[in-house]
């Protein structure tokens, strides 16, 4: 596994072609874990005054077919673009088939962020409004993935 680095992160940006290019782990990002060419970690972040939010997104399964879905692509145009999400995308399970669970995956995670950082992760609640604005976006989503 390595690190994107920014310029490949940057020389990656300008190969992405339609539709990959609307799907944010199909891009590299500076600093984000790679499986070889695939992404295995995404990282976005917002900075504002107070102080800056950092979000780390890695899936333990992935199914590249939801994603086209999404998407709503043509049926003869899913088995190109799946196969072209599946050679940039990986999920834990792809990469270390008997690694641990979840919570001792997250555990990990959060430990090597905090040492190479040297800060200290804080966990917290969602606030009012960020509840709100999840139940009113959440309809419209589930019904794009519902099996």
């Amino acid at each position: 596994m390595r690190l994107a680095s920014i310029d490949g992160a940057r020389a990656d940006a300008r190969t992405l072609t339609e539709p990959l290019k609307h799907v944010c782990f199909a891009g590299r990002s500076p600093y984000e874990v790679l499986a070889g060419e695939r992404k295995i970690v995404g990282l976005a972040q917002v900075r504002r005054r107070p102080g800056a939010l950092f979000q780390l997104g890695i899936y333990t399964r992935w199914e590249a077919h939801r994603t086209a879905r999404v998407l709503a692509l043509t049926p003869g145009a899913q088995p190109a673009f799946e196969h072209r999400l599946n050679q940039r995308v990986a999920a834990v399970a792809d990469v270390l088939p008997n690694a641990d669970g979840t919570p001792e995956l997250q555990r990990a995670l959060e430990a090597a962020i905090a040492e190479r950082g040297n800060f200290t992760i804080t966990p917290d609640e969602w606030r009012a409004d960020e509840r709100a604005a999840l139940e009113t976006a959440m309809p419209r989503y589930q019904a794009l993935v519902a099996d």
